[in-house]
């Protein structure tokens, strides 16, 4: 039986490469909004409405396409529309019409302006789950039928690449991803950011290799692109919370958190639970590996919107390399205020993530769970957070009943990575602070913190390693100092164990704190750094 020829549909949404030039009254150029008909006049001539791909792989298979026009100006006619005017409201819309089309078109291309391209493929790779066809993103610096448009090109490869099946009578896509195609390249959508806004090739990947070149042949790199689906096609529909970015620089005023999130409750009111908050997000742009202005009150801004129930996530600044687990006294600070780190995502897929997840009915551990952990291909590693929760069943001790929870989350939701993808392992001891009242004459309170982590070899002789034993200072003119210049009364600290045997081990404690520092036992996390698939 022959194969089925490839259905591709073309859906036109905004920016240059769906505008179309023609004379007015005046003989002057004006700019209007294709039609669909212009579109596949351009594309296949007078062959109606299938296209016939001259790969050599493909010699002479002809591709069906349809064109049509997504509306998303609201109810008004349609107008030229600049993707400057594209928001999350749009979002919707083409996700929404992907996922009616599903079963009827074997990769779908979509025309969309290039300034916001990387903000709306990003939302749509993790609106629709289960993907099983292509989805590519093109856009144009010229419009169609300008005399050196890139807009015919970037069309036709986005075509070719969305048609690329393997198979005999029940073929599967080969690029069943959301992507972003310019000039020459095929990029993961939520890998892309705009690198050029004046060059036909306008966006890069920095933290990712391109998914196909094209030239005179095709050059595909499977092995970065992730399998088929199974399973149908699911949508995420709603896009609606509030999500501010915010980049830090030196001298910000601590003040401007407090304006992006008036409509927040303070955490001066009564206390509710964290799912009872109204729901807000902040993706914070650090310094280089995720740290903040440290004057000014900021941190302290940042914990009292962590307070109201506000998600912050951090990345950072920098387009190349990513955030690795905190360890410097800055980024453990945030980590104390309840900020998540966001490995080494762009800043167009973590806004898109976070307005996405946090917009799901899912419960904030659940969403903070899934902000962490890679999705779609955004991110290279995720990060697994082991805590203690005084829900789980509880042992005699303090030390068991720590263990035991441990023990209940990787039988349960939670699975300990094969030992392979593990990059790095880090204990975190959060809001370290003296036991007791400061004295309020005499020098400072010197304390002993020792942690011991009690490693294990092959279920036999277990071998205590002594981690950490750190001397920590406070003295009664530290919580004044607090108000001055916010010098913070608590200490963290994190400790690599990246290269111990075992993390957890049935029926014996995990670790003991000497007398020294109170800590709170649910303050204390394991955090496991793993790479995930493709991770280039």
């Amino acid at each position: 039986m022959a194969k089925r020829e490839p259905r591709i549909l073309v859906l036109i949404v905004g920016g240059n490469i769906g505008l179309y030039a023609e004379p007015n009254r005046n003989k002057a150029m004006e700019l209007r909004p294709a039609t669909p008909e212009e579109i596949k006049s351009h594309l296949m001539g007078e062959e109606n409405d299938r296209l016939i791909l001259r790969e050599k792989d493909l010699e002479g298979e002809k591709v069906r396409i349809g064109v049509e026009a997504l509306d998303t100006a609201k109810g008004a006619s349609r107008e030229l529309k600049d993707s400057s005017g594209i928001d999350p409201e749009q979002w919707q819309l083409i996700a929404d019409r992907i996922h009616k089309e599903r079963g009827r078109y074997d990769g779908f291309v979509v025309l969309h302006g290039l300034d916001t391209m990387a903000y709306t493929a990003s939302a749509v790779s993790f609106m629709l789950r289960y993907l099983s066809v292509p989805i590519i993103f093109t856009g144009s610096q010229l419009p169609l039928n300008f005399a050196r448009t890139d807009a015919l090109q970037n069309i036709l490869c986005a075509i070719t690449l969305a048609a690329q099946r393997i198979g005999g009578e029940d073929p599967v896509a080969v690029i069943p991803e959301v992507c972003i195609f310019a000039h020459d390249t095929l990029f993961r959508a939520n890998r892309t950011r705009m690198s050029n806004p004046s060059s036909y090739q306008s966006f890069a990947s920095s933290n990712y290799p391109p998914l196909a070149q094209v030239g005179e042949y095709l050059d595909i790199q499977s092995h970065l692109i992730h399998s088929p689906s199974r399973q149908l096609m699911r949508q995420r529909r709603e896009v609606h919370i509030p999500v501010h970015i915010l980049d830090v620089y030196p001298g910000i005023d601590a003040r401007v958190l407090d304006h992006l999130f008036k409509g927040i409750p303070s955490d001066t009111q009564k206390e509710i639970g964290e799912d009872e908050h109204p729901r807000a997000g902040l993706l914070l742009r650090t310094y280089g590996m995720g740290t903040a202005p440290i004057s000014s009150g900021f941190l302290e801004g940042i914990e009292a919107l962590t307070r109201r129930g506000v998600v912050v996530m951090a990345i950072s600044q920098a387009h190349m390399g990513h955030l690795s687990l905190p360890r410097d006294p800055v980024s453990l600070r945030l980590l104390e205020y309840g900020v998540i780190f966001g490995a080494d995502m762009t800043a167009e897929a973590a806004y898109a993530k976070m307005k996405v997840f946090l917009s799901s009915k899912d419960p904030i551990t659940k969403v903070k769970e899934a902000l962490l952990a890679d999705q779609c291909g955004e991110q290279s590693r995720s990060l697994l957070a082991m805590r203690f929760d005084e829900q789980e069943p509880t042992g005699n001790t303090e030390e068991e009943r720590f263990t035991r929870i441990l023990e209940a989350k990787v039988s349960g939701d939670w699975h300990l990575p094969r030992r392979e993808r593990i990059r790095q392992v880090q204990l975190r001891l959060l809001g370290v602070k003296p036991k007791g009242d400061l004295p309020k004459k005499g020098p400072p309170v010197t304390l002993e913190l020792d942690v011991e982590v009690i490693d294990q070899f092959d279920g036999l002789d277990k071998v205590e390693c002594m981690l950490l034993r750190d001397t920590l200072r406070w003295n009664r003119e530290r919580g004044a100092a607090k108000e001055r210049d916010h010098a913070p009364l608590t200490e963290n600290r994190a400790i690599d164990i990246t290269h111990q045997r075992s993390y957890v081990t049935g029926g014996e404690t995990l670790l003991r704190i000497s007398a020294g520092a109170e800590l709170d036992w649910n303050r204390i996390e394991i955090v496991f750094y793993m790479d995930v698939h493709g991770a280039g």
